[in-house]
């Protein structure tokens, strides 16, 4: 299973995203699900470092990434920032949706950064 957290702050904008585990939908390198939670996660990530010169993921290991709003941004590049992170989780909600058995989405609210 694939876990996602989502973290949100007291208004609502996405602060964090962790996601972690392996969706054992079909044997290594032939898992679609494992392959297009890789595809958003990882795609989004390079995207959004090439376009603000800042790094939001950080990869733990194999299996866990963790994107954040980096610390210290300008507020309208944070704006701009938590537009993309928007983006990325309707589209891990859409495959979490689609492969339910597979990939499952949380979120919580947190009060402070």
């Amino acid at each position: 299973m694939i876990n996602i957290s989502i973290d949100v702050d007291q208004v609502g904008a996405v602060r964090r995203v962790t996601v972690s585990g392996h969706a054992d939908f079909a044997p290594k390198g032939r898992d679609i699900v494992c392959a297009a939670v890789s595809a958003v996660v990882i795609g989004l990530s390079n995207a959004m470092e090439k376009i603000f010169q800042q790094n939001f993921a950080q990869v733990v290991d194999a299996t866990k990434i963790i994107c954040t709003i980096p610390a210290g941004m300008q507020a309208v590049q944070q704006e701009q920032a938590l537009v993309f992170f928007k983006a990325l989780c309707y589209m891990l909600e859409e495959l979490a949706d689609e492969y339910s058995d597979y990939v499952k989405v949380s979120t919580k609210r947190i009060f402070s950064q």
